[in-house]
């Protein structure tokens, strides 16, 4: 009789553990997650927070209907000329797709769901295969959407790496802004500008901007690459 309930325990402590999955250094209960049923496909762009300390990373997700970027934005702290700086690193993720709330990507899948810990719930998305260190094997990872966007891109011009840009907007800026706009998107990954140029001048005086490599293009998301042909077409009428 002990030994079929000390076998009963076991087994049931084993399945909890294998159920348990992660939010954070958090572990979740799976029975609180549902499916997140959108309205719009619009509705899964946005900035989703895995992680913690050291290890954490944002998926930035946008969403333009029959084109959608998604980038994983993490990084390190390395010691540099005797200084110890934190470097952001950049991974763009290759074919995405969204079917209802299915997410798909060469590298990562999985799906947006509601995790209902208790009265507020939370909108996520539910890696899979996560990229972080932080789940053992065969557990998932939850990503809970940030309540901001737009403001996640430091700058005069934001909506140029949240959006496709249109001809039918773009008379509207002058030569001057059009240049900022164009350099801006290079600038919040770190370009570092030529020395003693007008660029250089204009985003050292910005208090978000950052130098760190002469070479950002890898960085690029396919959006802002298509917003950054836009603008040189109107820098040149």
């Amino acid at each position: 009789m002990l030994r079929s309930l000390f076998f009963c325990l076991f087994s049931f402590t084993i399945i909890a553990l294998t159920q348990a999955q992660m939010m954070g250094f958090d572990e979740i209960d799976p029975a609180k997650i549902s499916p997140w049923k959108a309205s719009d496909i619009t509705d899964f762009q946005g900035i989703y927070h895995f992680g913690e300390s050291e290890l954490e990373s944002n998926l930035v997700l946008v969403v333009e209907r029959d084109l959608i970027s998604a980038q994983i934005r993490s990084g390190h702290f390395q010691e540099i000329n005797g200084q110890t700086v934190f470097l952001m690193e950049y991974k763009n993720l290759t074919h995405v797709k969204i079917t209802g709330n299915q997410f798909y990507s060469d590298e990562y899948q999985g799906s947006f769901v509601v995790f209902e810990p208790n009265d507020e719930p939370l909108w996520a998305l539910k890696i899979n295969n996560p990229w972080s260190d932080i789940p053992q094997p065969g557990q998932y990872e939850l990503g809970p959407k940030l309540e901001i966007f737009v403001e996640y891109f430091p700058g005069k011009f934001p909506f140029a790496s949240t959006r496709l840009l249109k001809d039918s907007e773009m008379g509207q800026y002058s030569k001057a802004d059009l240049g900022i706009m164009r350099n801006e998107i290079f600038a919040r990954y770190g370009y570092i500008f030529q020395s003693g140029g007008k660029m250089e001048a204009y985003f050292k005086q910005q208090d978000w901007y950052f130098s760190a490599s002469k070479d950002v293009n890898d960085a690029l998301t396919e959006i802002e690459k298509q917003n950054i042909q836009m603008i040189r077409k109107w820098e040149g009428k």
